[in-house]
């Protein structure tokens, strides 16, 4: 187990604005509630602590921010202990919060909620914002989109594979259904169990008290029988195509690129994509994406989804907590252009809000 720990580290980098005045800005990201982290080696034998439910922005903005002067950025780290002193800091200009995941992440969510009072300054996705990405939580936010397809999603504590399925049928009768673990990604604990399905495929999950969410499984496959995924960046009303995934099977993820490295016809469509997704969407749905911040009071998220062919999309998944700014190993300059866009505007973001929503004078 870790300890709770606080980096506190100021002068790593600088800004000039237009207009001259330095600006102060405090990254703050979370050790998770249960006290762990990752720990890995690179390949110069540095050990390296990632913390999980993390944006993960200030990394990737590094090196823009340390061309600047007159501005000091500074990084906070909280833990989710209950006997954490009382932190003082001097009020910055801007924070922007890192800490992405809500279910894994919630006394330190609190926590910062509280911090962000006191220093009553501008925030970056606001924590109490960052709740409102809860799964369970995107059918009711996200419902006067109406060209935004958002499965029913339930929270429920079984305590057997038995009480898991009946759950299942009730709420969900004659539909399939996604079971997953809160805060997992990656497909870690997905199941999907089909409308008449047994228990068995649920033995494999652990039932020792931990949440876990049913949602409505909604077929999305293209005309053609293929899964099309889109990670979608939405960062205040602008909208960027991070990457397109075809696959031939539905649960999709970064391995599932097999599949179009076998049919390259498939990467040409994602090239296109790349270079026109904004004018390639219904004009309803533009707009509707462009307003998904604004209904959840966050600045910066990541969406997964698919495309319909009747103008509208279907949202698996919406949080800051995806990888955007990495390119994946194997990736090659294709993804290169769309990671450099979204990282300017990720910028452009941070000077706005600094300098225009009540930096100090």
């Amino acid at each position: 187990m870790l300890q709770e720990w606080l980096v506190l580290m100021s002068g790593l980098a600088t800004f000039v604005f237009a207009r001259g005045t330095p600006v102060n800005i405090l990254f703050i990201n979370a050790i998770a509630d249960d006290n762990s982290a990752k720990v890995s080696i690179s390949e110069d034998g540095q050990l390296r602590i990632i913390l999980s439910g993390s944006a993960n922005l200030q990394n990737f903005l590094s090196s823009q921010l340390n061309r600047a002067e007159s501005t000091t950025v500074s990084t906070l780290c909280l833990g989710p202990s209950d006997e954490r002193k009382n932190i003082r800091i001097s009020a910055p200009d801007l924070v922007v919060n890192e800490i992405s995941e809500p279910d894994s992440h919630v006394t330190s969510l609190e926590k910062l909620a509280g911090i962000v009072a006191e220093l009553n300054c501008p925030v970056i996705n606001p924590p109490a914002a960052i709740i409102h990405t809860r799964r369970e939580n995107l059918a009711t936010q996200l419902a006067p989109l109406q060209r935004l397809k958002v499965p029913t999603t339930l929270r429920i504590t079984p305590d057997s594979p038995r009480q898991l399925l009946e759950c299942c049928q009730r709420y969900f009768p004659g539909k399939a259904v996604l079971v997953r673990g809160t805060g997992d990604h990656g497909g870690v604990s997905t199941i999907r169990l089909a409308a008449n399905s047994n228990e068995q495929p649920l033995h494999r999950l652990p039932f020792d008290g931990r949440h876990y969410l049913l949602s409505e499984y909604i077929d999305y496959s293209s005309p053609d029988g293929l899964y099309r995924k889109y990670r979608v960046v939405l960062i205040g009303d602008e909208i960027y195509l991070r990457h397109m995934i075809v696959a031939d099977k539905w649960m999709i993820h970064s391995s599932s690129r097999e599949f179009m490295q076998a049919n390259p016809g498939y990467a040409q469509e994602e090239a296109m994509m790349l270079q026109s997704f904004t004018q390639q969407l219904s004009t309803p749905l533009l707009t509707e994406l462009k307003q998904i911040n604004r209904l959840l009071g966050t600045d910066y998220l990541g969406l997964d989804c698919a495309i319909n062919a009747d103008g509208t999309a279907t949202v698996f998944e919406l949080n800051a907590n995806m990888n955007i700014l990495v390119a994946n190993k194997g990736d090659n300059s294709l993804w290169q252009t769309p990671i450099d866009n979204i990282r300017q505007a990720l910028l452009a973001l941070i000077y706005h809000k600094a300098e225009y929503t009540g930096g100090k004078q």
